[in-house]
């Protein structure tokens, strides 16, 4: 029991780590570079997404699966195998990923061909951190340290170094250079604790661990459509650099808050499954079971929503970068379209991700979310020709009521 609390608060901390210290560092950023240079640097890390989305593929779902039931002690030859597999398959596909982002970049000019490769660092990062492994042998206080330890070194970096517009350029590399740092040292822990080293892991073996997980990837890529991509959207609908800093800041608030209530979804995960095994296809009565184990995670969210206002008149006169958030022009109204997203993000997760997938409805849960992408990257190009930035926030938010929609039908009407 005091492992699995000492888990839990480790996967907190990598979350809290990956979500809040980067929204700490986008006002401070915005304060001192202003509007525009800031704006290039949002649409040069949307623009990276589809390369970390890659890079992600389907491995911190099925690496855990390879690894949950091995024993750290007995065990070594295959978790060293499936160490080596899958940073050998990441790797491969980071430098896919990189040539095709590169070579787009360069081709569109500006300073997109600068700060992308530059922003390519934490995908990088991402080939070396082995969350699933740690997260496979229940043991994360490692990469919680190291996770905490990074993004704390690049805010203190960014707020040393970053004064002015031209100082633009430094901002990825502070951000992703301690993340791939820390993502190496990490890796090289592996080998040390458990006297194994990573090696490439051969052509063949890499398309063992890539074929298996094409529908989780489609369906994560498909989530990046309509989560990550929407500044680059909003980019080509041409909404200037203060309408984009604004919904960046907003989508970055928003995202900050599921980051907080995530490991209790990870807590949940297998009381929802283990909940619904008596279930062979989706029901009304597997729909209500999982929605017993749901009701506590949307209380948690409400309660985290109902204390941002008053958290933030108690810290912002204490550090005058952060009322860069109020200052903003539109955020508020942003924020408060976007954050109902993060109630309808937490039930797709458990409704979906969990129960759908474990009913044997992965297929439609795929096609789901995809026709959700498709749907709101439409939707966002064209809304943001008419209303502008604020066509983003509206896109969040319906993109994720609308895919709630399509998995609560599959348990009433899909059967």
């Amino acid at each position: 029991m005091r492992a699995s609390g000492i888990n839990l608060v480790a996967l907190t901390c990598i979350q809290a780590a990956n979500a809040i210290i980067p929204l700490m560092i986008v006002p401070l950023v915005l304060s001192r570079l202003g509007a525009e240079a800031y704006a290039h640097l949002a649409i040069a890390e949307a623009a990276s997404m589809p390369v970390l989305a890659l890079v992600l593929f389907s491995f911190e779902v099925d690496g855990v699966a390879r690894v949950v039931d091995l024993s750290r002690e007995r065990d070594t030859t295959r978790l060293s195998a499936a160490l080596s597999d899958i940073v050998s398959a990441r790797f491969f596909l980071f430098l896919l990923g990189a040539a095709v982002a590169v070579a787009v970049a360069g081709w569109v000019g500006g300073s997109l061909a600068v700060l992308l490769p530059l922003y390519l660092l934490i995908p990088l990062g991402q080939v070396f951190h082995s969350y699933w492994f740690y997260q496979g042998i229940e043991w994360n206080i490692i990469p919680a340290v190291a996770t905490v330890s990074a993004r704390m070194l690049s805010f203190a970096l960014v707020f040393a170094l970053v004064h002015e517009p031209a100082d633009r350029i430094l901002v990825p590399s502070l951000i992703g250079g301690p993340f791939l740092a820390a993502g190496i040292l990490s890796l090289v822990y592996i080998g040390f604790a458990f006297g194994f080293r990573v090696h490439w892991a051969g052509w063949r073996r890499i398309w063992y661990a890539v074929r298996g997980g094409k529908e989780i990837f489609i369906g994560n890529g498909a989530v990046t459509l309509y989560r990550e991509m929407n500044v680059v959207l909003l980019s080509i609908a041409g909404v200037g650099a203060a309408g984009i800093a604004a919904y960046s800041l907003a989508e970055k608030a928003v995202k900050m808050i599921q980051a907080c209530t995530r490991p209790l979804s990870q807590f949940f995960f297998p009381q929802v499954l283990r909940g619904i095994a008596d279930y062979a296809t989706p029901s009304p009565a597997a729909a209500r079971r999982v929605a017993g184990f749901t009701i506590y995670q949307l209380g948690a969210m409400l309660l985290i929503l109902g204390a941002i206002p008053a958290s933030y008149a108690l810290i912002a006169p204490q550090w005058a970068w952060l009322a860069q958030f109020a200052a903003t022009p539109d955020f508020i109204r942003m924020f408060a379209i976007m954050a109902p997203a993060t109630i309808f993000g937490l039930a797709n997760f458990m409704f979906g991700s969990a129960a759908l997938n474990y009913l044997g409805a992965r297929r439609y849960l795929l096609m789901a979310i995809l026709g959700t992408g498709l749907a709101s990257a439409a939707m966002c190009v064209t809304l943001g020709c008419v209303v502008g930035a604020l066509g983003g926030a509206i896109c969040f938010l319906f993109s994720e009521a609308f895919l709630f929609a399509l998995i609560m039908a599959r348990f009433w009407i899909g059967r």
